[in-house]
């Protein structure tokens, strides 16, 4: 991840209250340069894949993931965010990185790139041994329950 590191997200939980004014700043500095690399990008993404940040995923708990196929299928269980999506399939779908399975752990914060006209997706999440990871996928199209 190029914005919502493993690092970002340990310096801002060390502050006192998270939120502090020092913190809020940096954390914002962060979200304000992603907002505008994503703006740039937005343009050249299918629906689909804007639902997925339109859908506010952050504290949605991860219920299963695996390979049907050549698709890569995530079940969310959307009550813990604000998000209606409760499926997501990656379709001809390869895992570049894979710290641990999701399974169980909660989503925090994704980033959505497009590297050789393939899309992209870089998922940050507090798996349930306490621990942050981070799961990138790269695939053609998704689909959207």
């Amino acid at each position: 991840m190029k914005y919502f590191t493993k690092q970002w997200d340990q310096d801002c939980q060390k502050s006192p209250f998270f939120w502090n004014k020092k913190t809020n700043s940096r954390t914002q500095r962060v979200v304000d340069e992603y907002e505008k690399y994503y703006k740039q990008l937005e343009k050249r993404l299918p629906e689909n894949i804007k639902k997925i940040s339109s859908n506010d995923m952050h504290d949605g708990k991860i219920v299963s993931s695996d390979f049907y196929d050549q698709d890569f299928h995530m079940a969310i269980d959307p009550i813990s965010c604000r998000s209606s999506i409760k499926k997501i399939i990656f379709v001809n779908a390869r895992v570049l990185k894979f710290d641990s399975y999701p399974e169980n752990a909660c989503w925090l914060y994704e980033e959505i790139y497009i590297h050789q006209d393939r899309y992209e997706i870089h998922i940050l999440f507090w798996s349930k041994e306490g621990k942050l990871n981070e799961i990138i996928i790269s695939f053609d199209d998704v689909k959207i329950d």
